[in-house]
């Protein structure tokens, strides 16, 4: 889930990408009340579709439960999902209609926004299809906690206006020129789709001429975001394999490990893991980089040099017969 780690943030982000998002919060101007039978300061609007927040002069009203509360205090409202009417009593008694009354289906703006930073972040991670661990790493340089490479968080910032646009208005062609910034399978571009193809790397990706080897976890702790992420180059004439092991849980700065290269005969002493964002040295010429938040006995195992595979392979002569 992208939840624990989004991508992007609902201001800056957002309009760095399209700058006119706050346009699209979608209030609407509400008249044509009708006073409930029975009420004495209750009216009523049939149709209006979800109705998230409440507005009368400017004042936000307080969203209640029933026409019963509703009827009780000033300034409140309720819709009823069942039967798509919305219930107002106005700030003073009388007809909301002699106010300006709007409405806002996505209730709190900013609440609208991050879910659906959440939801473009999930959509983001569902288009490199598990290519990448998830959530996607941190930038290999950042410099604080949420410090993502530049093109995610334009990439879920772009989805996010995309998905606000869609729901408000699904006919305004501006969220197929954002999306088509993303993945565009028609003409082979957009962000998602070069990382995908693999025409561009995220700054975290270790290429093989940075690791030749493969890092896997073998125990996970209950609730754990450990990560780690490795860096460097191993030597064929040193292969090797390194059993590590998360001796006190924690996040980096805090959390112990422990490693051992002798198939887990022996192990080293407890050595501590550096704050966020420091690569430290493994073995060789091989660097560690540790995020989250660890569990004791979370452990991984690193193949310093991947499969052996064949070494120095000269093909002689091929005979193909028919």
């Amino acid at each position: 889930m992208a939840m624990t780690f989004p991508y992007c943030n609902i201001n800056d982000d957002l309009q760095s990408v399209f700058k006119d998002i706050e346009n699209f919060q979608g209030n609407d101007t509400l008249v044509t009340f009708t006073i409930v039978s029975g009420q004495t300061n209750t009216y009523s609007k049939l149709n209006t579709g979800h109705v998230g927040a409440i507005w009368d002069d400017g004042v936000a009203l307080t969203e209640k439960t029933s026409i019963a509360e509703v009827e009780a205090a000033a300034g409140s409202w309720w819709w009823d999902p069942t039967n798509d009417i919305l219930y107002v009593h106005q700030t003073g008694a009388g007809d909301p209609d002699t106010s300006v009354i709007e409405a806002h289906g996505v209730g709190i703006w900013s609440a609208y926004k991050q879910r659906m930073v959440d939801r473009a972040s999930e959509e983001f991670e569902s288009m490199l299809n598990n290519k990448y661990p998830l959530p996607l790493p941190f930038a290999r340089r950042s410099y604080e906690g949420l410090n993502y490479d530049t093109n995610i968080v334009k990439a879920v910032a772009l989805l996010t206006c995309v998905n606000i646009i869609k729901a408000r208005d699904i006919n305004n062609s501006i969220w197929k020129d954002l999306y088509a910034q993303v993945w565009d399978s028609e003409n082979e571009s957009g962000i998602a789709y070069n990382y995908y193809k693999g025409i561009w790397s995220f700054s975290f990706e270790a290429t093989q001429d940075e690791f030749d080897g493969n890092l896997k976890r073998t125990v996970e702790g209950t609730d754990s975001t450990g990560r780690i992420w490795v860096a460097g180059k191993g030597s064929r004439g040193n292969r090797r394999k390194v059993s590590l092991v998360i001796t006190t849980g924690g996040e980096p700065g805090t959390a112990i490990y422990k490693i051992s290269s002798d198939n887990e005969t022996t192990w080293t002493e407890n050595l501590e893991i550096l704050p966020y964002h420091n690569y430290q040295h493994l073995i060789d010429d091989i660097y560690l980089k540790f995020e989250g938040n660890f569990k004791a006995t979370d452990a991984w195992e690193l193949n310093s040099l991947g499969d052996e595979g064949v070494t120095n392979p000269i093909m002689k002569s091929l005979d193909l017969r028919v």
